[in-house]
């Protein structure tokens, strides 16, 4: 980026306006999907040079878009990633009660007792299935 271009994001960052950097959008990307900088990279100049383009940048030529790029909608990236990979959700469990006892039983593995023992101990407290059922459950679940 030329120094006229790093002062004009700067500015445009400072008031508040939508623009980052392709290296912070590179990042985000990064940091969504788990992937490598040069897997980052090709994501974003795909999106980038899509026609018609998923994302906004400063300059509009579709010819030159990708190579001349050097401000991009932060909120278009954050739109494309939710499109493509939702962000994920908490983890939920099939019995209600499962979450406290998995908690309980990492606390015993924690304080020395085996995933087995742990298991055994608290598969009577847990919901659904035979006592067997349960215990391959827990134990699978620490």
């Amino acid at each position: 980026m030329t120094e006229e271009e790093l002062e004009w994001l700067a500015t445009a960052v400072a008031k508040g306006l939508d623009w980052i950097s392709p290296a912070d959008a590179k990042e985000m990307i990064r940091d969504r999907l788990g992937c490598s900088v040069g897997r980052a990279q090709a994501l974003l100049q795909i999106v980038c040079t899509a026609e018609p383009s998923e994302v906004r940048s400063c300059n509009d030529d579709p010819q030159r878009r990708w190579e001349r790029t050097w401000c991009i909608s932060k909120s278009d990236v954050a739109d494309w990633l939710d499109r493509q990979a939702p962000q994920k959700a908490e983890p939920t469990h099939r019995y209600s009660g499962d979450a406290a006892l998995i908690e309980r039983g990492r606390k015993m593995i924690a304080d020395g007792m085996t995933k087995s023992e742990a298991a055994r101990r608290l598969a009577p407290d847990a919901e659904g299935g035979s006592d067997e059922q349960r215990y391959n459950r827990l134990r699978k679940l620490f």
